[in-house]
């Protein structure tokens, strides 16, 4: 688990790396339509991107 930020102030709250594979989620009271994790995190690490908010964190702090 770790969390990732630039010098320019971009951050991702959570980084989670899984068989081979990096997520990264950004948590927010009340998430917007448009609302997505920095473009640079993405690019560097080929990652996967999820903002969690009010209406699916339920999914994300439930272990199946």
């Amino acid at each position: 688990m770790y969390f990732w930020r630039t010098g320019q102030q971009q951050e991702v709250d959570f980084v989670e790396e899984k068989e081979n594979t990096i997520t990264g989620y950004e948590f927010k009271w009340n998430a917007k339509k448009n609302e997505r994790l920095p473009k640079t995190f993405i690019e560097a690490y080929n990652a996967d991107a999820k903002i969690i908010d009010l209406n699916n964190f339920r999914e994300f702090v439930i272990v199946k």
